[in-house]
């Protein structure tokens, strides 16, 4: 690396930008969890309509991946963004450095396989919408394919991790955290007179287990959401056919696969290509700028929540075309499964401004507001029937049904009777 981080950047003090990444990082990991939170309830959903119990028949393909990529994201966010300098060596010159030697290959190690694992999980993931798309996989067909799709990713992670150990390459990368460098900083560089004491290999490391594995993932990403798209595309065109004449022909399906296919990229790109832009002109041994290294730090700590965006779009803009009177945040809320306490005023009462009820609850007045329909509507066929005249007098068959029922409308009026006078007193009790 070129130089190290300035004591400023982007106007934060070095230890006021370092608090602020680990905000960023804290950003990642709620929105991972809330994508595995998702995919725990959807696993419940299904475990409640089937007889099957076990967790390989709860979970689908794209849900095994999508917790696979979730949890990449999560703790990668934690032990690069969040611990950041917390593990590096003590004895290096920046803000709260509290590790070791043994903690900063630890943090690098642990955050070259978590990226992995989410950078391979994108990718699998591109894949399998493609080919359930394309050739009519089924998302619950979870014994043929599922296995693959998840075990690819994992084994390739951890491979990448592992080969940067024997030749010590995990060191402090003068930023916030340890990666695969060289150490110290700058050896080894034509300029540099310094020589290295480890990770001498460090730049064919950084081209092996860096660049080359984010282009190929970045490549498998594009070229599966095009094949997605065009298998949308050929669907809707077989279609056509059964269109009379003079009917508009819908490409409905095909502009919302190919914005979310782009919104996927995107995500993918905004956390990925500064760091690629990086890591390519560290490996070229070239000044590194210092507005580059703040967008890749900032961007690389947003992953979890760029992918969370895109993961709960559709979901968002259901929420609020079901519902388009409500705020923009009661939608959000709603569609995060975050419901709001009851708000009190400070003398214990309940305010008269109730807030907004999540999805689950407003469904269960739905419910109640149903069942007191159906009562109310029960309530005036009895009395309708009450009301009826006996088909024949003359017949003794049907006067003790005559009677019984004389018997409960005098049972009723009693009942009205002494009601009106609980009523009356109920009155009396608060006027006094």
């Amino acid at each position: 690396m070129a130089t190290a981080m300035a004591p400023t950047a982007a106007g934060y003090e070095y230890e006021g930008f370092l608090i602020f990444i680990k905000c960023l990082g804290l950003c990642s990991m709620a929105g991972s969890s809330f994508i595995l939170r998702d995919v725990y309830y959807r696993m419940r959903k299904v475990s409640a309509s089937t007889a099957d119990r076990s967790w390989r028949r709860k979970i689908t393909l794209t849900q095994s991946v999508l917790f696979c990529l979730s949890v990449g994201d999560f703790f990668a966010a934690f032990f690069v963004q969040f611990l950041s300098t917390w593990m590096v060596p003590s004895d290096t010159e920046v803000s709260l450095a509290r590790g070791t030697q043994a903690t900063c290959t630890a943090q690098g190690y642990l955050g070259t396989l978590f990226y992995s694992l989410s950078a391979g999980s994108n990718a699998s993931l591109a894949v399998a919408y493609s080919l359930i798309v394309k050739f009519g996989w089924r998302d619950d067909d979870k014994d043929r394919h599922r296995l693959s799709f998840t075990l690819i990713p994992i084994i390739i992670a951890i491979t990448l991790s592992i080969v940067p150990l024997p030749g010590q390459t995990y060191n402090y990368n003068g930023a916030f955290f340890c990666d695969i460098t060289a150490y110290p900083l700058g050896c080894g560089w034509p300029s540099s007179t310094t020589e290295c004491t480890r990770g001498l290999n460090a730049r064919s490391v950084l081209l092996g287990v860096v660049v080359i594995p984010f282009s190929v993932a970045f490549a498998v990403i594009i070229g599966a959401v095009f094949l997605l798209v065009h298998s949308v595309l050929k669907q809707e065109q077989r279609m056509d056919r059964y269109l009379r004449e003079g009917m508009p022909v819908n490409r409905n399906m095909t502009n919302k696969t190919a914005r979310q296919g782009f919104y996927y990229i995107l995500a993918f790109g905004l956390a990925w290509i500064p760091w690629f832009i990086y890591a390519v002109l560290e490996y070229n041994q070239q000044l590194i700028p210092e507005s580059l290294a703040v967008i890749h730090l900032i961007t690389k700590a947003l992953q979890g929540a760029f992918n969370s965006s895109v993961y709960f779009r559709p979901k968002y803009k259901t929420a609020r075309d079901r519902n388009p009177e409500e705020s923009r945040v009661i939608s959000l809320l709603s569609v995060l499964r975050i419901s709001i306490p009851p708000v009190k005023c400070c003398c214990g009462a309940k305010s008269e401004r109730q807030p907004h009820a999540t999805i689950m609850q407003r469904t269960d007045e739905e419910r109640g507001k149903n069942e007191t329909k159906k009562s109310t509507n029960a309530n005036v066929d009895e009395e309708n029937a009450n009301n009826l005249p006996a088909k024949n007098a003359n017949n003794p068959q049907e006067r003790p049904v005559e009677d019984e029922r004389k018997d409960g409308s005098s049972h009723e009026a009693g009942t009205e009777e002494a009601g009106g006078q609980r009523k009356k007193s109920v009155r009396i009790s608060d006027a006094a």
